[in-house]
């Protein structure tokens, strides 16, 4: 199994530093959470073993302190792995590649927005206010509930990624039917599944 180390590595060494891209912790802290959520639902089975804590700025990976908190708010640099020493498997690529695809465009700010609007950190913070230190564990079952939802809208039913899919076609693996209360429906690939749940929000007949 691999780390979230492993994980963050992955996400590392996808920036385009070359053309000025720049990753920091809180960019990176939320691609490992969504990674292993995603996981979890594709995959059925978690991404790494170690807890994801649910603090002021968003979910954090917690496993990834020790490796990048001396960065602060500066950029990290890339990994010296390469992507054949992250610990991954095929299907797990295929899934941080999905992961990367839909939020690797992102910013900080905006991923941690997103992560704030979401139950898993809403229910793990409790009552505490948005401004209070906490460091409870979003548990690995809330995660999986409630992106496994978007599963009804799902047209096949399936999260498993086949091994033999066609590589060309990674941001059509899963395409979503969402259904409008106006009574239409919009097809979404899954690499844009968030930015259209966004622009639909309140809009929708099933929502999270």
């Amino acid at each position: 199994m691999a780390t979230a180390v492993h994980v963050a590595n992955f996400f590392l060494s996808k920036v385009d530093r070359e053309a000025g891209d720049t990753i920091t912790q809180l960019k990176l802290y939320k691609l490992v959470y969504y990674a292993q959520a995603w996981n979890l639902v594709f995959l059925m089975r978690p991404l790494f073993d170690s807890d994801i804590q649910a603090w002021i700025h968003g979910p954090v990976p917690i496993e990834l302190r020790s490796s990048f908190s001396k960065y602060g708010n500066d950029s990290i640099p890339e990994p010296e792995s390469s992507t054949g020493d992250f610990g991954l498997d095929e299907k797990e690529l295929k899934v941080l590649d999905l992961v990367w695809e839909t939020y690797g465009n992102l910013n900080a700010h905006d991923l941690r927005n997103l992560s704030h609007n979401e139950l898993p950190w809403i229910t793990a913070r409790g009552n505490s206010q948005e401004s209070d230190y906490v460091n409870a564990v979003i548990e690995k079952y809330d995660i999986r509930d409630y992106y496994a939802d978007y599963g009804s809208i799902l047209k096949d039913g399936r999260f498993l990624i086949d091994s033999v899919v066609i590589e060309e076609d990674k941001s059509s693996l899963f395409s979503f039917s969402l259904s409008l209360k106006n009574g239409t429906s919009i097809d979404v690939p899954f690499n844009k599944l968030e930015k259209t749940l966004q622009e639909y929000r309140g809009q929708l007949t099933t929502q999270n």
